[in-house]
């Protein structure tokens, strides 16, 4: 009884707080400051995504996991699409300036990469089937032989 009294407290399923590290802390704090500083737009829209109002006194999101997570899922759902304003928004000034030049729009494929997409087997895979079709070949006209040897008896 008494070395079940001791584990007892070794698997119970209570939660424990996670600890931070002071410098895993740190450089979260550091980088919601660069944040902060250089996209302040980005920093409000992820911290209301995360469901937090931008820093306040009484909570700290660095040091608390879950209000982290919460800012990192955020940030995850956030930035693609501010990446992608950004670029949309380089395009339309290179747009405007070319019309103020008097020069034709862009048309998409000047400004965006090409993506070529190739159907079909590759070459490696052909390389291997050639090199295999003679004993496929031997090896399923031997099976036919016997199938048919059998069915003849």
């Amino acid at each position: 009884m008494q070395i079940s009294n001791n584990l007892s407290g070794v698997f119970s399923r209570k939660s424990r707080t996670k600890t931070i590290r002071p410098s895993v802390a740190a450089n979260r704090q550091k980088f919601l400051d660069w944040l902060q500083s250089t996209n302040p737009t980005a920093y409000t829209a992820i911290m209301r995504k995360a469901g937090l109002q931008v820093m306040g006194a009484d909570t700290n999101p660095v040091t608390n996991p879950t209000m982290w997570e919460s800012i990192v899922a955020g940030a995850k759902e956030i930035i693609p699409t501010l990446v992608q304003a950004k670029a949309q928004q380089q395009i339309f000034k290179a747009q405007m300036q070319r019309a103020t030049q008097g020069l034709p729009p862009l048309q998409p494929a000047e400004y965006a990469p090409t993506v070529r997409v190739q159907a079909g087997i590759s070459p490696g895979i052909t390389d291997t089937l050639k090199k295999m079709a003679l004993p496929l070949g031997i090896g399923a006209a031997a099976l036919l032989f016997f199938v048919m040897k059998k069915k003849g008896r």
